[in-house]
């Protein structure tokens, strides 16, 4: 990243990167699935050479597992894994490393929007949209790329620090000076300027759209596995089936086990507590 270059040209350089690069095969966007939290997952593992690596297993998970968040993987099934090229056999979500570091510097350093400086607003569109391929073929796809990643997000979105225009003074040495919108409420009106800015924030939005659902999608493998800890628990099978033989004998119509309130708290805590609490944007 030279930042003594145009802001139009490493916009362009950005925008190739991400087109010849990163948007291409083996990359899949939302890493081949058909959706995010996913509906199909694997309940028991019956082989014990399968090659489950990109698949969805029910099993114990916190956030500080690699498989916490689908990720980026080549497998060993996968017709690429013995590619001599490195560039489509890398199997890890290390792959663009340097790219990932480039985008989130960029935003952690831009923490504002100055409507009147096109070219800047093309390049922070430009990261910003590498950011969300990044996300979507899985080279963020843990808790510490996430939380350096949001943040600074978050700033560019919030319109509160956003400037009018950027003024210089003539002379021998020349002072910038930004001018704020006055009053706030005027940053909302539409001006010739405001495509620029908005498409920057909508990315920003997709950006974090994607986070709450590989969010969901931790919680999700959460609460299943808490569904099959009581599947396998022979005690609480006991409970219910005594339940139900009660309620084919009309002898009760209503469950007062501990279970309900078990249920409760276990979901309430997704949201709460422990790591259900951590991947929120």
């Amino acid at each position: 990243d030279n930042r003594y270059l145009p802001c139009q040209v490493r916009a362009a350089s950005t925008e190739f990167v991400r087109v010849l690069y990163l948007d291409c095969y083996p990359q899949l966007r939302n890493l081949g699935r058909p959706s995010i939290p996913e509906h199909l997952w694997i309940y028991e593992v019956l082989e014990a050479q399968a090659d489950l690596d990109a698949m969805p297993v029910i099993k114990k998970t916190t956030l500080k597992d690699d498989h916490a968040f689908p990720a980026f993987n080549i497998t060993k099934s996968h017709k690429f894994h013995d590619n001599p090229d490195p560039l489509l056999s890398f199997p890890k979500h290390f792959k663009f490393y340097l790219l990932r570091q480039l985008t989130n510097a960029f935003v952690a350093e831009c923490d504002t929007m100055v409507h009147n400086q096109g070219a800047c607003n093309q390049l922070a569109a430009a990261m910003v949209r590498t950011i969300r391929d990044l996300l979507s073929f899985g080279f963020q796809s843990d808790l510490k790329k996430i939380k350096a990643l949001v943040k600074g997000l978050v700033k560019l979105l919030d319109g509160r620090t956003d400037f009018k225009l950027l003024e210089t003074t003539g002379g021998d040495d020349l002072d910038c000076f930004l001018d704020e919108f006055s009053p706030p409420e005027s940053r909302f009106r539409l001006t010739s300027l405001s495509p620029a800015v908005t498409q920057v924030k909508t990315i920003i939005i997709d950006v974090l759209t994607s986070v709450s659902n590989l969010r969901a999608n931790f919680r999700l493998s959460k609460l299943l596995h808490l569904f099959k800890e009581i599947t396998e628990d022979r005690r609480t099978l006991r409970e219910l089936k005594k339940f139900h033989a009660y309620v084919e004998a009309n002898k009760v119509d209503k469950y007062e086990g501990s279970l309900v309130n078990q249920l409760y708290d276990e979901f309430e805590s997704l949201f709460v507590a422990g790591g259900g609490a951590g991947p929120d944007p």
